[in-house]
């Protein structure tokens, strides 16, 4: 063998044993990601957020609040139902559910970003809004308020430019939100009709 065909033969199997090293590296370093998301996991099952809620969303002074529901789950997804069809700054849009993340961001306050798709009446895709929420729990874990001044909504048109944004609505009309039971929907005790 020669010697250029032996030097070929040592650079080969180098760069061989540095795809296994690399490989080998990549494997722990993704096996340290999912431990830590498993961590995290556990972190946020003990949180009072996780749950299912029945939401109080305020409109507008002379309008009333529209019911929506969430879920937070363990994992840290969150997922919200709103009514379908709205009235906004594109005129009436049709929404689809929000979905997104949430994490802890104190004992019993979270931090969640969620997105829900717009589109016409017609059919066509018209934006996105994302909801930056920041719920606090109350002390019995059956209630939450979300008054954060940094709680958030943003409407983007369908290549991502702002349309608008409202900041700090919430301290003005705070978002309520009672835990769903089952036999205990979040709703007022209603009055019997006769």
């Amino acid at each position: 063998m020669s010697d250029q065909q032996h030097q070929g033969m040592v650079s080969r199997r180098t760069a061989l044993a540095g795809i296994g090293i690399g490989g080998l590296g990549l494997a722990l370093a993704t096996k340290r990601a999912v431990v830590s998301a498993q961590d995290a996991s556990a972190d946020l099952a003990s949180h009072p957020i996780v749950g299912s809620w029945l939401v109080t969303v305020p409109t507008g002074p002379d309008t009333p609040p529209v019911a929506n529901s969430g879920l937070y789950s363990p994992d840290g997804s969150v997922v919200n139902m709103a009514p379908v069809t709205r009235m906004g700054p594109q005129d009436v849009s049709l929404a689809s559910g929000a979905v997104g993340r949430w994490e802890s961001a104190g004992d019993r306050v979270a931090h969640f970003t969620m997105v829900q798709m717009l589109s016409s009446p017609e059919g066509v895709f018209i934006g996105t809004v994302t909801i930056d929420g920041n719920p606090t729990v109350s002390d019995d874990g059956m209630t939450f308020t979300d008054d954060s001044p940094e709680s958030t909504v943003t409407v983007r048109d369908p290549a991502g430019n702002v349309v608008s944004a409202i900041e700090g609505a919430r301290v003005q009309a705070p978002i309520t939100a009672v835990r769903i039971a089952v036999g205990a929907p979040g709703f007022p005790e209603a009055t019997p009709v006769s």
